[in-house]
């Protein structure tokens, strides 16, 4: 069997998420910035813990008013000071825990944004970089992320199984009725066509490229349906979800 790494943002405020957890591979938590606070990170990080799951950092923009997926203009320093704290304050209770913090993914308008912006990545680096650890960072396959290297930090490309891809091979953007996949067989379909190294636009061109984990959004009861039909047919091709 090969493995598929499937990940999913967590705590955020759904209901879901004790039900979702042991059905994954890696979890993403909401650290303060878009959702949460010190109680839902520790108790996303008991459950990845219980369930063997991959723990990492989903830290945003200062947004709890519209849940991080407005791009904001702040001042380096502002952004810098806030991410520092949504990182160093999940660094700390991930120790009081004594729980493997394993990777970053930044969230929303951020994360969108960093593809395209090379000073929002420099800085976004920089902010990974001050936490003096290694780290593995999930983003999108032509990040400007991926021009900042050094020994601490390992980068994974990911794929979206339940979001479309324009003709440029970007995520369709959520105001189009055609952003999200929404049954359980089409999500199998993108998933098996992302873990053999290809992205398929809605018109149909297709771009080789490797990708290392597969989100899969969890704000839906529907998630849990699709899971399971992933984790029930994903043998019949010969892959199986890594846990």
């Amino acid at each position: 069997m090969k493995h598929i790494n499937i990940n999913c943002d967590l705590a955020e405020g759904y209901k879901y998420d004790s039900q979702i957890m042991p059905l994954i591979s890696s979890c993403n938590i909401a650290c303060g910035g878009h959702y949460g606070n010190d109680i839902s990170i520790q108790n996303a990080i008991q459950q990845a813990q219980q369930h063997q799951v991959k723990i990492g950092a989903h830290p945003s923009f200062p947004d709890k008013e519209n849940f991080g997926r407005k791009f904001m203009n702040l001042k380096p320093k502002e952004l810098t000071h806030s991410l520092n704290l949504q990182l160093k304050n999940f660094k700390r209770i991930c120790q009081n825990e004594n729980a493997d913090w394993h990777h970053i993914k930044f969230h929303g308008a951020l994360y969108n944004q960093l593809a395209k912006d090379k000073h929002l990545a420099e800085l976004c680096f920089e902010v990974i970089e001050d936490l003096n650890r290694e780290v593995v960072v999930f983003t999108l396959p032509e990040s400007e992320l991926l021009n900042f290297k050094s020994d601490k930090v390992k980068y994974w490309i990911e794929g979206f199984a339940d979001r479309t891809y324009t003709d440029d091979f970007s995520l369709t953007p959520r105001k189009f009725s055609n952003a999200m996949l929404h049954t359980s067989k089409e999500i199998l379909h993108q998933t098996l066509s992302l873990a053999e190294a290809k992205i398929i636009s809605t018109s149909g061109k297709i771009k080789q490229q490797t990708i290392n984990t597969i989100c899969l959004h969890s704000d839906s009861k529907l998630t849990l349906n699709h899971l399971e039909y992933l984790h029930e047919q994903l043998p019949k091709f010969d892959y199986e979800i890594e846990r």
